[in-house]
């Protein structure tokens, strides 16, 4: 499964700091770049391949998979005259560009701060740390 570089997230942020499960959904972005559309932020659990595939099918236009380190990315070939916003949408309406999960980390954001600095000691880190409780308290 990809991680959600690059895509879009929606959730209760605060809610996921303070160590509760929440539903979070995750959209694919689309950019224009060099006369190209590059779809680059594939929701987590789509896997480029078939997402490709589904894109040239819905789209008819010619898909290349340019995954790489830096996360998953598919370059679009657009042809003289397309309305590139219009070929963008059709992508985004691909279920494959929306997943829904629930996360957490079981504990706060705080929390997982302050058990590091007690295993570490670090007092720099321990400063730090009560920045972060204004932050998110």
């Amino acid at each position: 499964m990809w991680t959600p570089a690059n895509a879009h997230a929606d959730g209760d942020w605060p809610e996921l700091f303070a160590g509760e499960k929440v539903k979070f959904s995750f959209y694919g972005r689309v950019a224009l770049i060099d006369g190209q559309l590059m779809v680059n932020g594939i929701p987590p659990g789509s896997d480029p391949r078939p997402l490709e595939m589904q894109i040239h099918s819905r789209t008819g236009r010619k898909s290349l998979d340019m995954s790489g380190p830096s996360g998953p990315r598919i370059q679009v070939s657009l042809k003289p005259g397309d309305d590139a916003e219009s070929i963008a949408r059709q992508i985004l309406e691909i279920p494959a560009m929306t997943s829904h999960m629930e996360l957490s980390f079981g504990t706060s954001i705080l929390d997982i701060v302050e058990a590091w600095i007690s295993a570490h000691g670090d007092q720099a880190a321990s400063r730090g740390s009560q920045k972060l409780l204004k932050l998110v308290a």
